[in-house]
């Protein structure tokens, strides 16, 4: 749900902010390797969410700038993702393989 949501609100936000589209989603889940396979398809403006350069957070709460820190959490929830740009189209791919445990930083 954070993860799609995160997505989602960059996408209409920043990918629609002066142009109109769809927005096609598709969740799957792979019963033999226990995964989640979150699929995203918008006709927004063309941009990478995971080329943000976007480290964990380091400093004191009040010195946190807005933006990335989205990014940031999707990166560190999924156990892959991957962006492609085809047919004038945003393709983000997102697995979370649900045997494996979320790690700290």
């Amino acid at each position: 749900m954070i993860v799609g949501d995160e997505l989602l609100s960059n996408i209409v936000k920043y990918g629609y902010k002066d142009i109109k589209g769809d927005i096609y989603i598709r969740l799957l889940y792979n019963i033999d390797d226990k995964e989640l396979i979150l699929t995203i398809i918008d006709q927004g403006i063309k941009f990478n969410p995971f080329s943000v350069n976007n480290n964990p957070i380091k400093d004191d709460a009040k010195n946190i700038k807005e933006g990335g820190l989205g990014i940031l959490i999707v990166k560190q929830l999924m156990s892959e993702y991957a962006y492609n740009h085809i047919n004038n189209k945003n393709l983000s791919h997102l697995k979370r393989n649900l045997m494996t445990k979320l790690q700290a930083e």
